[in-house]
């Protein structure tokens, strides 16, 4: 800003030197010399990036500290009263404003398949967050029939989940679906508790 000021003083030490009819260029050769001034000291600043929100990203789940653990067979027996089962699993995503709709499902793409509970929703938030997690307490109820099943969490954001069907929209979910899985052993024999046995198969979604 200083080269300015010398630029102003030095053009009206020109201009009052000057004959009449140079006068008349005043205006032109005045504000040109302080632009160069200006330009010479780099006092033009760029404007800043426009902001722009960051892409929207799938969910993920957090399988390595889910709980219960992704690999081991989840065993509840109602006949002892032992029939509750607590669902912990973390969840990240860039959800640009959008929030998470979640489900668990029984025998899920399987005949009978059916919604365990509610479906529910997680606030949306960033991928940095990683606060946020799917709770879900599950008591077992008489419905349900005993022996070895797939019990599914499905994960997708608000605009392509299905609310009728408690599930992601078969097209438009279909990059931005998470999916767990875990297997039950419901009422299982004493002696096999730990052991799967009659599980749906592959063959009965083809029948």
């Amino acid at each position: 800003m200083r080269r300015a000021v010398v630029a102003e003083k030095q053009c009206r030490a020109v201009t009052s030197m000057a004959p009449l009819s140079m006068l008349r260029e005043r205006r032109l050769v005045c504000p040109s010399l302080a632009l160069s001034s200006v330009l010479a000291s780099g006092c033009l600043v760029a404007d800043p990036p426009e902001y722009r929100e960051p892409p929207r990203t799938p969910p993920i789940l957090d399988l390595v500290a889910a709980k219960p653990l992704i690999g081991e067979i989840l065993v509840a027996d109602r006949r002892t009263g032992d029939a509750s089962i607590n669902f912990v699993v973390p969840v990240r995503s860039e959800d640009n404003g959008e929030a998470l709709w979640w489900a668990f499902h029984f025998d899920y793409g399987f005949p009978g398949s059916t919604v365990i509970g509610l479906q529910n929703r997680v606030q949306p938030s960033t991928f940095d967050d990683v606060t946020r997690a799917i709770e879900f307490e599950w008591h077992i109820g008489s419905a349900h029939p005993a022996g070895c099943h797939p019990i599914t969490l499905l994960v997708s954001h608000e605009s392509t989940w299905n609310l009728n069907e408690a599930r992601p929209h078969v097209i438009d979910a279909q990059y931005d679906t998470a999916m767990a899985t875990w297997w039950l052993n419901l009422d299982p024999p004493a002696d096999a508790r730990d052991t799967l046995i009659d599980c749906p198969t592959r063959s009965e979604i083809e029948q």
